[in-house]
């Protein structure tokens, strides 16, 4: 995948985030949050960044398990960061409603679609490297 289209699928996705976001805290009304929901856009989009040029420098290793190693390592720091970055939300604001974590969940439900997506993109482009070795 190329800078400019993984830049393009990145700003979709924080687009299709933003639009999202809307569409929840409109029908949720005061239960609404924006806050979590745009540091979740914020995280995302970083970890989607980093993970994309580890990835890009992957695909010249010699190793052919480091890529997969990297997605692993990617999936298990997601995961960690989605935990603190709640706890640590929760915590700090104790939101009255416990909807607050909808809009966040689909933002994440969003990027995981969109790194699947390049994920599987880059995969193919370090398969047929590989072959043509």
């Amino acid at each position: 995948m190329t800078n400019s289209k993984f830049t393009q699928a990145l700003f979709l996705s924080i687009l299709g985030s933003l639009v999202v976001l809307t569409g929840i805290n409109y029908f949720l009304g005061d239960n609404g949050d924006w806050n979590l929901g745009i540091l979740g856009i914020v995280l995302f989009t970083v970890l989607s960044l980093i993970v994309f040029y580890v990835c890009k420098r992957t695909l010249r290793s010699k190793d052919k398990y480091l890529f997969i190693r990297i997605i692993i390592i990617n999936v298990i720091i997601k995961i960690l960061a989605c935990f603190v970055l709640v706890a640590v939300y929760y915590k700090y604001t104790m939101p009255e409603s416990r909807f607050f974590i909808l809009p966040f969940l689909m933002v994440y439900l969003i990027f995981t679609v969109f790194e699947t997506h390049f994920l599987l993109v880059q995969s193919k482009v370090e398969t047929e490297q590989s072959k043509s070795v």
